[in-house]
């Protein structure tokens, strides 16, 4: 038997207990996350505003839109919208190349 054999043998035994631990930690705070309000759970609306934008095709409009109304999230501390509207942002820079 080679002496990196045994190393080896080791090092695989000291990591099984803290992957037990790691794993038994994740679902303790699963099951804590499931029991607070989740924020992303509610359906959200776009804007009327930005639909017309939209269907308009009329990007950059609402682009400017779009960001006025994610710092009004912003500033109001909803995180669901300010995320919302943070994405539309980012989908509308991608379409206008302008990331």
């Amino acid at each position: 038997m080679a002496s990196g054999d045994g190393k080896t043998f080791l090092y695989a035994l000291s990591i099984f207990p803290i992957a037990v631990i790691v794993f038994l930690l994740l679902v303790v705070s699963l099951d804590s996350v499931s029991s607070l309000d989740n924020p992303f759970q509610q359906k959200l609306q776009a804007h009327p505003e930005l639909n017309k934008l939209y269907d308009e095709q009329k990007y950059s409009a609402a682009l400017e839109e779009v960001a006025k109304l994610r710092d009004s999230a912003a500033q109001k501390g909803d995180i669901a919208k300010w995320t919302y509207y943070l994405v539309e942002e980012f989908k509308l820079k991608t379409a206008l190349h302008s990331y």
